[in-house]
């Protein structure tokens, strides 16, 4: 074994728990597209595919403005990139069946001219040669297409005869597209057939039911017909039959109308035709719904070829330029323009969100939230860091009911949990409570203790099904690694139970493993732990402390409960290592660390966790694989050993009770 691993680390430094960001001169400039280049190369691609399968699956995390990256992506696209096929679409009159009112398609942004020029000739009864020569300059300026031409002569005709028809006004214009250069991006928010399909509405008179063409009402598809459908994956998930239905129009090509279920049986029924669909149909959600629908249905990698990922967050090389668009969305919403360092610490607050020094996440929303409060706050001209940090203050407070109560149960003694002193058996953990639109930190006091057995460890959390399977987990990897330190030759004769105390809601997670084996450890020594240090890390098999999330949190979570109590410079936490990127945490722990009041310890082994909390070291085995006998595990061995040596005269005398009453040869 290593020494560097069963030996007690020193305390992190101030300067590494928070990230560093330098801005450069910063250009006041949009880039709301920032570090998403490969998401921009994709959806490109898909737009210039023509055939009806090339559907999108748009996927990014909920935090991410989807939509709004989705819009300005399609708009930096090339002319000639960019897929469209825009049309008018009108609903005219069945001239032999007004049952079936007819679908015709107009030239993009010349429907509503077209449709009340036509009802003016109509209306005015001009002499047939002027209508007929009217009608004929209207048809000029639209598509040679030849149903069109032919409902028209048709049209002259009856018109000339002076035939009446079923409604006064012959054609319902459904889509009108008033800027024929702009693809329509429609963002579907009532996922219903109504919603998506249209509705044939109905009118009644003197107790009869009819419709024509101007009771129709168009959903989103007809809405979005020659651009792009955007649509919630999740909420598709949660509508399968209407799934089904908008997967029928995609691989048709028409969006038929839902009859009127109302009608009385063997009444005519009214039946438009279909409408042609031309349509990018965007899906957005994250990857587990992507791979839920697969799995629903295999049809979906056919129908869904192009995958658009946005990236949650930009490297802080690119810091500067999200500043730049920072400040520009600033002067958009006419707020007060941030200081350089007042945009540093609200992106350190985005490096914060993504639990990475190295990156920052775009969290357009939550930046927008936070410099409108900051607005809120300056006093001056400008927003400063102290406006920034009172904004990101506020929105913390205005959901701090929950962490407040959590914290005077802890001041009042009604959650026990131990700051200072030692104690076998007992580590403080820790744990995020999420509360919806909130998280916070608090500690979690575990407990072990130690009886005569055959080496299991009981889970009070898991018995009481109070846990998740990953904490269940975490518990099984814990017992293989006490079984591969003590009982490799024997079994152990000793057994453990565990528990989270005054837990009393669901436990899930691995990330108190490292905590849960040195409280085992400690009951198993009968060595006690300090609990002005909390720890928190998953273990594996080999006692590698391994990363966990919330670390920040977590940390200032516990440091929180000793600064009510009053910090003794003893206190502070453990993390692995490899969460060491994650730090970014407030300036009030900064300081503490900083003034030797609280401490940080990264470790990458158990053992370094061992040696810093019980004041011991773990041991290394010698060649023969014994333990020094004042180490933690030497001590462990030697108390199995001497159950070892009891176990042998207790079995005798056990065997010889039973034999005097008859039982020996049972």
């Amino acid at each position: 074994m290593d020494q560097t691993t069963s030996t007690a680390p020193a305390p992190l430094a101030a300067d590494r728990l928070s990230p560093s960001l330098a801005l450069t001169e910063l250009e006041c400039r949009s880039r709301f597209l920032l570090g998403q280049d490969a998401g921009v190369t994709e959806l490109a691609q898909a737009s210039s595919d023509q055939s009806p399968l090339g559907h999108i699956f748009m996927s990014a995390p909920p935090y991410l403005d989807t939509i709004a990256m989705f819009k300005a992506a399609i708009r930096q696209l090339p002319e000639g990139s960019r897929w469209h096929k825009l049309w008018d679409w009108c609903y005219a009159e069945n001239l032999d069946d007004p049952r079936r009112p007819l679908c015709l398609r107009l030239k993009a942004g010349s429907g509503d001219r077209f449709c009340s020029d036509i009802t003016a000739l109509l209306q005015a009864k001009l002499e047939d040669k002027d209508t007929d020569q009217a009608l004929k300059d209207l048809v000029a300026c639209q598509p040679q297409e030849k149903r069109l031409a032919g409902y028209l002569a048709t049209l002259l005709a009856r018109v000339a005869a002076g035939e009446d028809f079923a409604h006064p006004v012959l054609f319902n214009l459904l889509v009108n597209h008033q800027d024929p250069a702009q693809v329509p991006i429609v963002h579907n928010r009532d996922l219903s057939d109504v919603g998506l399909f249209g509705e044939i509405t109905f009118e009644t008179q003197e107790g009869t039911v009819s419709a024509n063409q101007h009771l129709l009402r168009p959903g989103d598809l007809h809405s979005a017909n020659g651009g792009y459908l955007l649509l919630s994956a999740a909420e598709l998930l949660e509508n399968p039959e209407l799934w089904t239905r908008l997967k029928e129009s995609l691989f048709a090509q028409s969006i038929h109308w839902t009859q009127y279920r109302g009608q009385v049986p063997g009444n005519p029924l009214f039946m438009p035709d279909p409408m042609p669909l031309d349509v990018k149909l965007v899906l957005f959600g994250d990857r587990q719904d992507h791979l839920e629908l697969l799995t629903q249905d295999r049809d979906l990698s056919q129908l869904f070829p192009y995958f658009v990922e946005w990236s949650p967050f930009v490297p802080v090389a690119q810091a500067s330029d999200l500043a730049g668009h920072l400040l520009r969305q600033c002067q958009k919403a006419s707020l007060k323009a941030p200081t350089t360092e007042a945009l540093a610490c609200l992106l350190r607050h985005g490096c914060r969100l993504s639990e990475d020094q190295e990156r920052i996440a775009l969290a357009h929303h939550r930046f927008n939230e936070l410099l409108t409060r900051a607005h809120f706050f300056a006093k001056g001209k400008n927003i400063e860091v102290a406006d920034i940090q009172q904004a990101i203050s506020a929105r913390e407070n205005a959901q701090a009911l929950a962490r407040q109560l959590s914290r005077d149960s802890m001041a009042r003694g009604q959650i026990l949990i131990e700051t200072q002193g030692r104690r076998i058996g007992q580590v403080n953990g820790l744990t995020v409570l999420d509360m919806g639109s909130v998280e916070f930190g608090e500690p979690s006091r575990i407990t072990a203790t130690v009886h005569y057995g055959d080496g299991d460890i009981i889970d009070i959390e898991r018995k009481a099904e109070l846990a998740g399977n990953i904490h269940a987990k975490g518990v099984m990897i814990l017992t293989a690694f006490l079984a591969s330190r003590f009982a490799q030759e024997g079994p152990m004769h000793l057994s453990a139970s565990l528990v989270f105390e005054q837990s009393y809601h669901e436990v899930d997670g691995d990330s108190a493993s490292a905590g849960e084996l040195l409280c085992l450890l400690s009951a198993l020594a009968e060595l006690p732990v300090r609990q002005g240090i909390a720890i928190t890390g998953a273990v594996d098999q080999f006692g590698n402390v391994q990363a966990i999330g919330g670390v920040n949190a977590k940390i200032e979570g516990f440091f929180e409960v000793c600064k009510a109590r009053g910090l003794d410079g003893e206190q502070g936490v453990i993390l692995p290592l490899a969460n060491l990127s994650q730090l970014n945490l407030s300036d009030e722990v900064i300081a503490a660390v900083a003034d030797g009041r609280f401490h940080l310890w990264s470790v990458e082994h158990v053992d370094q966790a061992v040696a810093l909390m019980m004041d011991a070291t773990a041991g290394e085995p010698d060649r023969h694989g014994n333990y020094p006998d004042d180490s933690v595990y030497g001590r462990i061995h030697a108390r199995l050993a001497a159950l070892v040596e009891l176990e042998e005269p207790i079995m005798t005398l056990s065997r010889r009770f039973w034999g005097w009453l008859g039982f020996g040869k049972h």
